[in-house]
């Protein structure tokens, strides 16, 4: 018998990505034929070195959505390793995910920092 065990996966929401990475992220997946979640997953597993199954869902031609959140399903392992990283840097994982696309595709990074919290109905 092959090996199939399944990889334990998770889901990551980003509820804000820069429409020039959702766009590079559209036209990376549909050159390679595959999933923009695969393309996406495919950037972060070897930025943070994590062996992982890849999918072999096909790109399915959409309207890139300018706003809105996106969900990435990713490897349990490669959600750890971005989780260890933004608590190293203090950052987010969707800072460190949002960084990692930009500078894998050529574009302009924003610091993964975490961004200061505004005052609520209890702050004085």
């Amino acid at each position: 018998m092959g090996n199939s065990k399944r990889e334990s996966r998770c889901q990551i929401l980003i509820t804000e990505m820069p429409v020039a990475i959702r766009e590079a992220l559209s036209e990376d997946a549909q050159a390679r034929d595959v999933s923009r979640n695969e393309a996406a997953v495919a950037v972060l597993a070897a930025r943070y070195s994590v062996e992982r199954q890849p999918s072999s869902t096909p790109f399915r031609p959409v309207a890139v959505d300018t706003d809105g959140p996106i969900t990435f399903d990713v490897p349990t392992k490669l959600r750890e390793k971005l989780r260890v990283a933004a608590a190293r840097q203090g950052a987010t994982i969707a800072g460190l995910i949002r960084a990692a696309l930009a500078e894998h595709y050529g574009l302009p990074v924003e610091p993964p920092t975490r961004r200061p919290r505004t005052a609520t109905r209890g702050d004085a």
